[in-house]
């Protein structure tokens, strides 16, 4: 995604940008130390606004600029209980299908950002308790360092379900993925004083 708004950016205006791919908290801790960006694009305000407290960034709030959402992938399409065949991609299931998706007894690691480091993991969390099963999943998460961490376990099938984001699901090659919604997350930036003063 953020690829192709890079060359549209650049063909539209003939400025040259330069893309540095990390988790959020990574990219923080690296302009916190120094690192030089024109922009820092947050998977959520928490990383932004401590961006901003460490005075590295402007002023001004945060804007949002894109959403997302959170979904299910599934190692195996036969671990959901009511797989009949078929591409599931763009099935509308609700919040009872996604209950029965990750307590299903097949499904016994789920891998998921971090919640404690992780701004996928924090909405994976709160998509679980919204589905009344943070408790009964709990003990099969298997915490990752990013999205990308947790769809190559499930790639492996060391994972047997994720809970990622919705486009790096759909570019992940994956079979199927679970397309109830679990949490919206919105990605927020902050310009920095680079940007800011024109350096």
């Amino acid at each position: 995604m953020l690829g192709t708004l890079a060359a549209d950016f650049e063909e539209e205006t003939g400025t040259r940008v330069r893309l540095n791919l990390a988790s959020s908290s990574t990219l923080a801790k690296q302009i916190v130390e120094g690192a030089r960006c024109d922009l820092f694009l947050s998977a959520d305000e928490e990383w932004a606004a401590f961006v901003r407290r460490e005075e590295r960034a402007g002023t001004g709030a945060a804007e949002v600029l894109l959403a997302n959402r959170m979904v299910v992938v599934l190692a195996d399409p036969s671990l959901h209980p009511y797989y009949l065949g078929g591409d599931l991609d763009e099935a509308r299931w609700g919040d009872e299908s996604l209950r029965r998706a990750l307590t299903a007894p097949g499904i016994r690691r789920i891998a998921v950002g971090d919640p404690e480091h992780v701004p996928a993991g924090r909405y994976a969390r709160k998509g679980l308790e919204a589905l009344g099963i943070w408790d009964a999943c709990r003990d099969r998460l298997v915490p990752c360092e990013s999205v990308r961490a947790a769809l190559a376990l499930v790639k492996r099938g060391e994972a047997d379900a994720g809970i990622v984001y919705r486009t790096d699901a759909l570019a992940s090659g994956l079979p199927v993925v679970v397309n109830g919604v679990l949490d919206y997350s919105e990605f927020v930036s902050a310009a920095t004083p680079q940007a800011l003063h024109g350096q």
